[in-house]
């Protein structure tokens, strides 16, 4: 028996892709929510409020 090859019917077959997670977590919008942003006025301006770093780079030269 060869050391380098302990199964060498397997060697050559590729590694199945890692399992997906599909349970659902309880993260994001219910789809309640959801129909309530997509039927809302647009919205304008950011989310949040730039911070002092973002201001510092927004200053015009």
């Amino acid at each position: 028996m060869n050391s380098r090859h302990k199964n060498p019917g397997k060697d050559h077959l590729p590694k199945p892709p890692p399992q997906l997670e599909t349970e659902d977590r309880g993260v994001g919008l219910t789809d309640d929510q959801r129909v309530s942003r997509e039927t809302a006025k647009a919205q304008q301006g950011p989310r949040v409020l730039p911070g002092p770093a973002d201001l510092e780079r927004q200053k015009k030269p």
